[in-house]
């Protein structure tokens, strides 16, 4: 199944897009270590590290990956920056394919990222 979530953000979609995409900026806030090689972005949660591919990406609006290795291999996630042209408000969507019976702990996990990149992004 995949699992949508939506976070309202205060901030630019270039600069959040930067947090989406950057192995830098993505240290910040979504793993203890990340590095890219090509098209490869690989992961480091203490200690253990997961690769996932670059399957899509378009400036500053979404970025999505695939897991290459792992026990998620072959599930995808990914990001949806939408800016609000009247208000001008920014929502960042994520998507994540997860199991069924795993769905509440993902979105656990999903809220504590959003959270610490928030306080990255001073939002």
């Amino acid at each position: 199944m995949t699992l949508e979530l939506e976070y309202l953000v205060r901030s630019s979609p270039k600069i959040l897009f930067k947090f989406l995409s950057k192995p830098e900026a993505l240290q910040e806030w979504f793993a203890d270590e990340v590095n890219k090689e090509q098209d490869v972005f690989s992961f480091t949660w203490d200690g253990e590290q997961e690769r996932a591919q670059l399957l899509e990406m378009k400036d500053p609006e979404l970025i999505r990956f695939q897991w290459v290795d792992g026990e998620r291999k072959g599930d995808s996630f990914g990001f949806r920056i939408e800016k609000d042209d009247l208000t001008g408000g920014v929502a960042l969507w994520i998507s994540d394919d997860v199991p069924v019976e795993k769905q509440d702990e993902y979105t656990l996990i999903w809220n504590a990222q959003i959270e610490a990149l928030m306080k990255v992004l001073g939002s």
